[in-house]
């Protein structure tokens, strides 16, 4: 059993619908994601993730046409 199964045994041990748990552990991952956006916006533009795409060299499956 992980920290996740436990965290979901007690949600479930107060009666708690799955929605109403998906709402609550979401507060958990909320609390990091505001000082990141606030450092990200301090920031210049590009400054995040400074890679361009063409320089990104991918040796997998050929892309896929969907529809």
């Amino acid at each position: 059993m992980n920290v996740s199964a436990l965290a979901a045994a007690i949600g479930a041990d107060q009666n708690l619908t799955p929605d109403e748990f998906y709402r609550l552990a979401t507060l958990s991952f909320v609390a990091g994601m505001f000082p990141c956006y606030i450092d990200t916006r301090e920031q210049p533009e590009g400054a995040f993730f400074p890679l361009r795409t063409s320089r990104v060299h991918y040796a997998g499956a050929e892309t896929r046409r969907w529809g």
